[in-house]
């Protein structure tokens, strides 16, 4: 039976990422030999299916300069973009970009750098075997590999594994039909709850009510970033070293915020939101983004090159620290939503068919109507979309693999979401077994790394890898060529 070098489990945006650094690495090392075995189903092959998958209103929402999968080409998918004429919209859709990675892997295999063999099927279980790995289909066809990379993408758990099972609960766009007599209820206000409305809102007649403990809605992405944070920046972190990682955040965040007073939109936008003015929110937003003034949204985005640092250097007790009181913050304002999908909601608000409820409890179910209790009294209806995401808590997803995996102590789950890899090398550490060759690139670090919702964070990792498997190969051939003479 052939040995692969390397199994790539799970194509999507991160395994394509994966290949293509890969194929970086042999270009510059023209003698390496790469036998590549590829697992994923056939229906988000080479696309993923946060894309492959989307519905045809889900646009991006990240700059298209910043979602190459390849740290040489940064602009590769923008420059695609106008290569192909869809620069239309400074927002591609989803399915936009999934074509753009199929043209990637397109462009790999005619390359011919590597040795490809497809496997368009899920993988069903994984075992370690005298020092390979034994991977096996639902075929039972049985494949072997010296080195596993797991790109899994995103298997978090469900936030309402009771409701899942019931009538009219939903958790993709394909089990929503038509709109229904009053609105349906929507489970958050992050990007996946967006999606949701922007897909229930192409009849426009079509109500909703997003819900969540925070009560918070999305912001707006301004049209570029203006303000230069004056305290909170990584020198001034590296300054207070002498308080813990976490306390220096605070410490500087808040002179920040100080510093700003009244030109800062978080308060103002804040007390619009408390006081129930919602429709007042979206349109100071909007005004202001227009005009690229949302300084506290530029002191958190001139935090993406640094965060995933900060992220490593903080102990699990201040990363559940962070998570407790800034997640919700940080998901509303640090990841704001293009100005299209902002002005679509501000205009559903303003016609009184959508509104932003604090939620008090859990949904409940009976007699085929969903209840959730909110600050603003007691929300009905016969439809209840999952807009969360998720959690990401991954001891009860769904996937197969990764249920075996679990269960067998081969990853074991992070307490702040994934699980437990070196964040140096992206080798997956298990306190329950010992196993040499197992690696994770994505969504799937977030607990260790913080930064995987980014492309090209995870390209640096992916580079980062490539490299490292490149010297672990040469230094095989070379321990052989001893023996040999």
């Amino acid at each position: 039976m052939e040995v692969f070098d390397i199994a790539i489990i799970g194509f999507g945006a991160s395994g394509v990422g994966l290949l293509n650094e890969i194929q970086n690495e042999v270009f510059t090392k023209r003698h390496l030999k790469s036998n590549i075995a590829i697992f994923n189903n056939q229906n988000s092959f080479a696309k993923g299916k946060a894309f492959g998958d989307a519905s045809p209103v889900h646009i991006v929402n990240t700059p298209p300069e910043l979602m190459s999968p390849s740290v040489v080409e940064p602009t590769g998918f923008w420059h695609w973009l106008r290569e192909q004429k869809t620069m239309d919209s400074k927002w591609p859709t989803r399915g936009t970009f999934a074509k753009y990675l199929e043209s990637v892997y397109k462009d790999i295999q005619a390359a011919e750098l590597l040795n490809i063999h497809e496997f368009q099927q899920d993988l069903l279980s994984l075992e370690y075997v005298n020092g390979s790995f034994e991977l096996a289909l639902k075929n039972e066809e049985l494949v072997k590999a010296r080195e596993v990379v797991l790109c899994m993408g995103a298997l978090n758990s469900s936030n309402f594994s009771d409701l899942e099972e019931l009538s009219g609960f939903i958790n993709h766009y394909t089990q929503y039909n038509q709109p229904v007599n009053g609105p349906i209820l929507i489970a958050g206000t992050g990007l996946t709850a967006v999606d949701a409305f922007k897909h229930i809102d192409r009849s426009k007649d079509a109500k909703a009510k997003m819900f969540s403990r925070n009560g918070l809605a999305p912001t707006c992405l301004s049209e570029k970033h203006q303000y230069v944070p004056k305290y909170l920046t990584w020198r001034s972190l590296i300054r207070e070293s002498q308080l813990s990682p976490l306390k220096a955040f605070k410490k500087l965040l808040l002179k920040e915020h100080n510093s700003l007073k009244n030109e800062s939109e978080f308060k103002t936008a804040n007390q619009l939101l408390r006081a129930g003015k919602q429709k007042e929110y979206f349109r100071y937003l909007e005004d202001r983004a227009s005009n690229a003034d949302l300084p506290w949204q530029d002191v958190l985005v001139s935090t993406r090159y640094w965060f995933h640092k900060f992220w490593k250097a903080m102990s699990i007790t201040e990363k559940h620290e962070f998570i407790s009181s800034f997640g919700s913050l940080w998901a509303a304002w640090r990841h704001p939503i293009p100005m299209s999908s902002f002005v679509q909601l501000g205009s559903a608000v303003g016609e009184g068919r959508l509104e932003f409820c604090m939620s008090t409890s859990k949904p409940t179910y009976e007699n085929g109507v969903f209840r959730v209790s909110t600050t603003g009294g007691t929300l009905e209806s016969r439809i209840l979309w999952d807009g969360t995401g998720g959690s990401p808590i991954i001891n009860n997803s769904r996937s197969p693999l990764l249920k075996q995996l679990i269960n067998e102590g081969y990853v074991e789950p992070h307490p702040c979401g994934g699980i437990f890899i070196n964040p140096k090398t992206f080798e997956i550490s298990s306190s329950r077994k010992e196993v040499n060759g197992l690696y994770c690139i994505g969504p799937l670090n977030k607990g260790v790394l913080f930064s995987t919702n980014a492309f090209w964070f995870n390209a640096q990792c992916s580079e980062k890898w490539a490299y490292q498997w490149a010297k672990r190969v040469e230094a095989r051939e070379g321990e052989h060529r001893v023996v040999v003479s």
